[in-house]
């Protein structure tokens, strides 16, 4: 019989139990966050889920450790944001020793929202971020250089048999009835899913529940609406005066069209329904947009105040997809 006053003392029995059956395989123990702080020998790895302060608390005290905080795929964040959450950042105040404890990093997915069909889409090209990060040093890491590249990766990974891409229109057919999705497919390109857990506030999913909703055929970055932000950054001043306005404009031309067959075959779809006062408002938003670009001085004050309220009610629209748009068009009416 054991004797155990605590739960701790009933881990630390655990933990040593599993170690010693581990080192005869010669295998080494990895555990999460909860194993920590109870007396564990220094040969069992730490992955940390917490904070990075917890993550260098453990480096300090001789653990060897990795970071998954952060890394989280299934939370469907952008590439961005995975891609510079460095765990060794230039002001970590380590040293050299404490350094080697941290052996680098783990990309997770977990499943409680993606099925076979859509799981690629959750996965990649986010994880192509991630390992370069933890794959290269400091100076071989730039954010822009990275997105100049993830275009020729995913296509890359799509050639070997992955379906991150090429999932969307099937799905997109599917839930519209079996419509056309080619004209809508631009649309849909300018909405992410909400991001961290946040889209379990909206349908109480349980395990079978199908997963058949625009936010599935979302992915989970609008590269297209980065690019747009990028375009604007550089061509156009905060009077909203552009250079490459024909460019600009075309851009819009083509997201304009889209949303207005998005409008059409949405009666058709309880998917897509749902998504169709978003894309009044955007298709609102983007007209007046294209007329900013195309001639500023002939814009009345009313005309920016409605734009800048549409941009507001888009940012804040309560559905589990987002219009990501916004954040290259509001830029156009900055004053």
């Amino acid at each position: 019989d054991m004797d155990f006053n605590n739960k701790n003392d009933l881990q630390k029995y655990f933990n040593n139990r599993i170690l010693k059956i581990l080192t005869q395989l010669n295998k080494k123990m990895l555990g999460w966050d909860e194993i920590y702080g109870a007396n564990i020998p220094k040969e069992i790895a730490i992955q940390s889920w917490r904070e990075k302060k917890y993550l260098y608390q453990i480096a300090k005290e001789g653990y060897p450790c990795l970071l998954s905080n952060g890394y989280y795929l299934d939370k469907a964040y952008r590439a961005k944001r995975y891609y510079e959450n460095d765990p060794l950042p230039p002001e970590n105040r380590l040293t050299g020793k404490e350094i080697k404890n941290i052996l680098g990093g783990e990309a997770t997915m977990w499943s409680e929202l993606v099925n076979e069909q859509t799981i690629d889409s959750r996965i990649w090209p986010a994880t192509a971020a991630i390992a370069e990060r933890l794959w290269s040093s400091n100076i071989n890491c730039n954010t822009n250089k990275l997105y100049s590249k993830l275009p020729y990766i995913s296509s890359q990974l799509e050639s070997i048999g992955l379906r991150h891409l090429s999932y969307r229109t099937p799905l997109l057919k599917q839930i519209s009835n079996q419509n056309d999705v080619t004209e809508i497919i631009d649309f849909v390109n300018l909405l992410e899913p909400v991001k961290g857990y946040k889209r379990h506030h909206f349908i109480n999913y349980k395990t079978h529940s199908p997963l058949t909703r625009l936010v599935d055929a979302c992915y989970t970055e609008s590269y297209s609406s980065r690019n747009f932000t990028l375009l604007v950054k550089k061509n156009c001043d905060q009077s909203g005066v552009c250079r490459n306005r024909d460019r600009i404009k075309k851009q819009l031309k083509i997201w304009i069209e889209s949303t207005e067959a998005f409008i059409k075959i949405a009666n058709q779809s309880k998917a897509l329904l749902e998504a169709k006062p978003i894309a009044y408002k955007a298709l609102e938003l983007m007209e007046i947009s294209w007329a900013q670009v195309n001639s500023p001085s002939e814009i009345n004050p009313t005309q920016k105040e409605r734009a800048n309220i549409l941009i507001s009610e888009l940012k804040y629209y309560n559905l589990d997809c987002k219009f990501v748009a916004t954040e290259g068009i509001e830029l156009l009416f900055k004053k």
